[in-house]
């Protein structure tokens, strides 16, 4: 089954694509959300994974939920998952997923 995770800090808005893809799919694929807090922790382990590579050269073992998705649907604004780290864009985020 095609796993589909969306990202977008409005939950409201994450919540009406999941409805809209599994009714527009007749419930074919594993359709799911992040929250924000959960967007915001693996951010965070995409981000060490860069530096660990650009640092040491080496990936680090810690597991992601980007990692095991088919398909990645992620909003472009995502003020609300800076943590401190600027304002990401959905760009910058499927940059460090793939």
């Amino acid at each position: 089954m095609t796993k589909i995770l969306i990202l977008d800090d409005d939950a409201e808005i994450s919540s009406g694509w999941c409805e809209s893809i599994k009714t527009t799919l007749e419930n074919t694929v594993d359709v799911s959300s992040v929250s924000q807090d959960e967007a915001t922790a693996h951010v965070e382990v995409l981000l060490n994974r860069q530096r660990s590579v650009r640092d040491i050269g080496e990936l680090p073992s810690e597991d992601s939920i980007f990692d095991d998705v088919d398909v990645l649907i992620v909003d472009y604004d995502l003020v609300h998952i800076s943590e401190g780290h600027g304002r990401f864009t959905g760009e910058g985020i499927c940059r460090l997923a793939h």
